[in-house]
């Protein structure tokens, strides 16, 4: 388990960038707070250990030749206009400016868990747990009826999210429940949150760091 008084390391893998491309993200990844390693597509435990993947997509469908956990951050970085179901989570031009770039990044940049460790210290981790994994079970299942268009409890994920502290996550489905939300930012929000709680639960996978 990280300590409590640790900053939480976000991971961004960049897959097959062109050097120039990749120093520019590299730049913008560090402005944003996260942290990144450089890997090939054929690298799976790069790819599995990922918070956020950042790779180039050519070709008409935008399609990656690589498999992405449902709960991984998708950056595409391409010229060309893709299906918008296509690409993951977001798109960037190789064009756009650092500040474009950056300003991306740290929308996707995950929360912090501040309220889950003072409720640790109030209530204990034992009895905290089950309760932090619902929350990230519930999340993590909601993501893929999004996407199919389904309809999630979100009057009870707003619910757990808040009073977990996941203040964005609980304000997203609040209004995905009274029919004014949208499914990018419940989206964004359930996905950087899964995340953020699997770092704080100390679950394994996260790639290697940059040297």
């Amino acid at each position: 388990m990280p300590s409590k008084n640790a900053p939480q390391i976000y991971l961004a893998v960049l897959l097959d960038l062109q050097e120039g491309l990749r120093a520019r993200i590299k730049n913008a990844l560090e402005r944003s707070g996260w942290t990144w390693a450089a890997a090939e597509a054929g690298n799976l435990g790069a790819i599995a250990g990922a918070d956020m993947l950042i790779a180039n997509i050519t070709g008409p469908t935008g399609e990656p030749s690589f498999h992405i956990d449902i709960d991984t951050i998708f950056v595409a970085v391409t010229e060309e206009k893709l299906p918008s179901a296509s690409f993951g989570d977001a798109t960037l031009c190789p064009t756009d400016s650092a500040e474009v770039f950056a300003d991306a990044f740290r929308r996707w940049l995950p929360p912090e868990t501040h309220a889950l460790d003072r409720m640790e210290s109030l209530f204990g981790r034992e009895g905290l747990v089950p309760i932090v994994t619902g929350l990230r079970d519930a999340l993590r299942s909601a993501l893929p009826l999004l996407e199919q268009g389904g309809a999630p409890d979100a009057h009870k994920l707003s619910g757990l999210a808040g009073t977990l502290g996941f203040t964005e996550a609980s304000n997203c489905w609040q209004a995905m429940d009274r029919g004014a939300g949208r499914v990018e930012d419940a989206r964004r929000a359930s996905k950087t949150a899964v995340i953020a709680i699997d770092r704080w639960l100390g679950v394994p996978g996260q790639a290697p760091l940059p040297s």
